[in-house]
Order: structure tokens, then C-alpha cells, then sequence
């Protein structure tokens, strides 16, 4: 097996983890675990109250899963490092892994000590696409989720998007937006239709619940009522990391992913 093969190994096996993500989340989708209630505002009649309560938290496995996922990500580069060195008919240290460096370093020697042993050109390759260097972020967030799930276990959470909504013959969505308060809800519907806006995350559920008030459309006096299709779209993302929160699970990981490997076929020439 090639050495590229090696290292592909564990995109690979990282991807398998992402497809099992994304086939569990969609199997809690499917069981629709939320109770979805309409009221009229008592206090204002051209406004309608919408709660919705989450009967079912997604599964703890979720978070862990995940984490085999970004750890996977994470590992390749290190393999890479690994598989640098030994191409270059050099023997790897204790030291030698794949260095992210999200600021320019006080200190250099760690990353000579990280590197030591790989062919110049690779190293100028690496030095170059440290996210202080190129500009990019995504192997910063991917380091700082490595690191996370090597302390804590990642947590996942409920976030909203769209809700469907039935007035008589007519069906609106409602999307989230961010408020002035920073805390993300329900847009409020006008005369015209909805305002535009698309939100990535949505609404995270606070105590399992969210409660918006909402602009009826038409006739203020006709009761808001479920449309007979009625799908609540909700994302499962991360959470309380402080680093992606709101962020949906499996685009990110998917993101990762590819970025990486793309990382690694840069680096095929000093592979043979």
C-alpha cells in the first residue's frame, strides 16, 4: 500500500463516521420528537403565539461519534507528518506530528521539532498553510475541536430553522433571524410575506423549549393552525464548545473532511 493509501485510511474512516452521523440524525428527524402548540396572544389580537417543546434530546452517542470523526481528521495530518520524514529516508521522533498554528509562535522550535526530518520543500508547504499564514481558519477550528474532545465530550443540541404554518388556504415559513439581543428567533411575519433571511443554525432550544410571538397574516381574527403537513426542520449542531455552537454537526465535519484532504494530495510529490 502507498503511502498516500496509508494516510487516506483515516479520512476515510472519518468519513464513514460522518455517514453514520448523518444516517443517525436523520432517523431522530424522522421520529419528529417535538410537540408544536398555536395560541392567540391574549394581550394582542394581530399576534399568535407559537411554542415548541422538544420531547427528545438527541442521543449522547451523536457527540461521540463525532468526535471519533474529528479525531480521524486530526490523526491524518499527524500520518502525513509521519509519512513526510520517512520519505525522505529520515526516522520520525517522539516529536514528529503535523504542527497547526493558529498565531504566529513566540518560539519556532517547536514547530523544527515537529517537522525535523521532512524533504525543505514539504516544510515550506506546511509553514505556508498555517491558518496565521494563508488566512483560513479551518484547521484552527479543527484543532481547537481535537483538543476539546480530548478533555470533554462534545456536545451536540437542537436547533430550529423553519416552521410551516397553515392560515386557511394559506401557507406561510417563518425562518430565524438573529435579534438585537444577539439571541436568535422567530422573524415575524408581515403583510407582505416573510421578510428574507437565511439562518444557518436557527433557534437554540433553551429548557427544551421555544416560545415566539408572531405577525398573523390576513384576517386577525382567523385562529393560526398547523398546516396537515406541518415538518418542523431542526439541525443538529454543536454545542456549548465555544468554538462552533450553532454550527450543524454534519456540514461542518463534512467541511473538514475535504479540506484535509486536499491538504494531503498537496503533499503527494514528497510522498514517493
Amino acid at each position: 500500500m502507498s503511502r498516500l493509501a496509508r494516510i487516506k485510511l483515516k479520512i476515510e474512516r472519518a468519513k464513514y463516521h460522518i455517514s453514520n452521523l448523518e444516517s443517525r440524525i436523520e432517523a431522530f428527524r424522522q421520529r419528529k420528537p417535538y410537540v408544536v402548540t398555536v395560541e392567540d396572544d391574549k394581550q394582542y389580537a394581530f399576534n399568535a403565539i407559537i411554542t415548541i417543546r422538544m420531547i427528545e434530546q438527541p442521543p449522547s452517542e451523536l457527540g461521540l461519534i463525532a468526535g471519533d470523526a474529528i479525531q480521524n481528521i486530526r490523526s491524518s495530518l499527524d500520518h502525513l507528518a509521519w509519512q513526510l520524514v520517512e520519505a525522505n529516508g529520515r526516522t520520525p521522533t517522539k516529536y514528529t506530528e503535523f504542527p497547526i498554528q493558529k498565531s504566529a509562535p513566540d518560539d519556532k522550535r517547536r514547530f523544527k521539532r515537529q517537522v525535523e526530518g521532512i524533504h525543505a520543500d514539504a516544510i515550506d508547504l506546511i509553514d505556508r498553510i498555517q491558518p496565521h499564514k494563508c488566512g483560513v481558519d479551518t484547521l484552527s477550528t479543527l484543532h481547537d475541536l481535537n483538543n476539546f474532545d480530548k478533555h470533554r465530550l462534545l456536545l451536540v443540541a437542537t436547533f430550529g430553522r423553519f416552521l410551516s404554518m397553515q392560515v386557511g388556504r394559506t401557507t406561510m415559513t417563518f425562518s430565524t433571524a438573529v435579534g438585537e439581543d444577539a439571541f436568535t428567533k422567530f422573524l415575524k411575519w408581515n403583510r407582505r410575506g416573510p421578510e428574507p433571511f437565511n439562518s444557518e443554525a436557527g433557534v437554540p432550544f433553551e429548557n427544551d423549549t421555544i416560545t415566539h410571538t408572531v405577525l398573523k397574516p390576513g384576517d386577525i381574527n382567523a385562529p393560526l393552525k398547523l398546516d396537515d403537513n406541518f415538518n418542523f426542520n431542526f439541525s443538529i449542531a454543536f454545542s456549548k464548545t465555544q468554538i462552533v455552537d450553532g454550527e450543524p454537526v454534519v456540514p461542518l465535519l463534512k467541511k473538514l473532511s475535504q479540506f484535509v484532504d486536499g491538504i494531503v494530495g498537496q503533499f503527494s510529490p514528497f510522498l514517493a
